[in-house]
């Protein structure tokens, strides 16, 4: 049973105002306009306004129908990025909230959602993009501005009930010849049955070749459980550098043949001043602490996929224009993942 991901940016409602009725399955959304993501709670001039201007708390709905096919499968849906908190409601009940703006988050909707062309679903998602002490950077010393809204892409992502519900991916020795990846993946039954597999990983280059390969010894999942692997030797691996920015690494984790996809990237930071990866950054083109050209955290991935300062400036600059914003505290998405079918 294929994953079978699809967008979810198009035909949500939004609306600045904070009232409790918005989260349940009907209420009057008089008032509301319709607009696409990713999408920021206000829009601002570059210069001369009140940062507390984006502070308040705002509301996304989005009415949708689920295919009568998708019956039987797990599925979530992936917000990439909300600043500062959400809490996500699905036809009235609250399913899920999250906390902090700079990672994504996964809301498995599957028990509370109905099936077929004419069942209609309701997902209101009420958005906090206030200053709170309890979020970080907020609390301690936040030197930048966080801005606010659902402001990166949005997923719905259907999986077999047997799947990979999460990767952790931990490069070591990465400054010595010979490297290592070490793998944690998570593996989730939601099925009436144990299943059982053997876990085969595969690092991949930026060609799709594969480099190393490692299997795990079978293991019978009735919950959840996670397997433990270690990729070594990686002599092969080429480290990305700000000159010569090669395609990033992936790794493939099939279960019992059938493979789900994974990617991953790993940096290493060294006082003073910066290595990435095994170069010295010059402090000129280390990350600042103002806002400069560079892609914006709304960007949509295929913007984003060269990073770096150096790089970000010249596409900023060449390719989708000054309007676009480099903040450094800003990672790309890099845990949550999506759960990966098997």
């Amino acid at each position: 049973m294929d994953r079978v991901v699809m967008p979810f940016n198009t035909d949500w409602l939004y609306r600045p105002e904070d009232r409790p009725s918005f989260a349940r399955r009907s209420c009057s959304e008089k008032g509301f306009r319709r607009v696409s993501l990713p999408h920021a709670n206000i829009e601002l001039p570059w210069h001369n306004f009140d940062n507390a201007e984006y502070q308040f708390v705002s509301w996304y709905r989005k009415h949708f129908a689920l295919p009568g096919e998708l019956k039987g499968r797990r599925l979530f849906v992936r917000f990439d990025g909300v600043m500062i908190a959400a809490e996500v409601f699905v036809n009235g009940t609250k399913v899920a909230s999250h906390k902090g703006g700079y990672v994504p988050s996964s809301v498995d909707i599957t028990d509370h959602v109905t099936f077929g062309p004419r069942a209609r679903n309701v997902m209101a998602v009420r958005v906090d993009s206030r200053e709170r002490p309890d979020i970080p950077p907020y609390g301690g010393v936040a030197d930048y501005l966080s801005f606010g809204g659902i402001y990166r892409d949005v997923w719905l992502t259907a999986v077999s009930p047997f799947f990979v519900a999460d990767v952790f991916a931990r490069p070591r020795d990465v400054l010595q010849e010979a490297k290592r990846l070490e793998l944690s993946v998570a593996l989730a039954n939601e099925s009436d049955a144990p299943r059982a597999g053997a876990l085969t990983a595969e690092l991949l280059d930026g060609r799709g070749r594969c480099l190393r390969r490692a299997t795990s010894t079978e293991v019978e999942v009735s919950d959840r459980q996670v397997v433990e692997l270690e990729l070594t030797g990686l002599s092969r691996v080429k480290l990305w550098d700000l000159d010569s920015p090669e395609p990033l690494h992936g790794a493939r984790h099939p279960v019992g043949g059938r493979p789900g996809a994974r990617h991953h990237r790993g940096a290493a930071w060294l006082p003073p001043g910066g290595v990435h990866q095994g170069g010295a950054v010059p402090p000129e083109r280390q990350g600042s602490q103002a806002v400069r050209p560079g892609p914006a955290p709304d960007l949509p991935p295929r913007g984003r996929r060269r990073s770096g300062p150096a790089s970000e400036a010249r596409r900023g600059n060449h390719e989708v224009g000054p309007r676009m914003q480099h903040r450094p505290h800003e990672p790309l998405p890099a845990v949550a993942p999506l759960p990966r079918p098997v």
